[in-house]
C-alpha cells in the first residue's frame, strides 16, 4: 500500500486489481500495458491502464484469462484529493 501512496503523491491515480485465478462473469476486468504472470513485480513497476471491461460473458472471460494482460476490478482508488476534486 506504501507504493500506492507513493505513487499517488506524484500526482498518479492507483487501480487495485485482483489477479484472476478462474474465468469471472461477475466482476470487471482492467487490462493492462504488461503480461500479468510476467509481472509478479507489479506492485512495485506499476502497470499503465489500457482500458476497463464491465462484467463480461463467460467466453469472453475465459478469453481475459488466457491473454493474461486483465486484471479483476476490485474498485479501490488511491489518489490525491486535489487530482480527483482540483481546487
Amino acid at each position: 500500500m506504501q507504493q500506492a501512496i507513493d505513487q499517488a503523491e506524484q500526482g498518479n491515480i492507483v487501480i487495485l486489481g485482483v489477479t484472476p485465478d478462474k474465468p469471472e462473469t461477475g466482476y470487471g476486468y482492467i487490462k493492462v500495458s504488461g503480461h500479468c504472470e510476467e509481472r509478479s513485480d507489479a506492485a512495485i513497476h506499476p502497470l499503465t491502464v489500457q482500458a476497463f471491461v464491465e462484467k463480461p460473458n463467460l467466453q469472453t472471460a475465459q478469453q481475459y484469462l488466457s491473454e493474461g494482460v486483465y486484471y479483476w476490478n476490485a474498485g479501490m482508488f488511491v489518489l490525491k484529493a486535489s487530482v480527483w476534486l482540483p481546487i
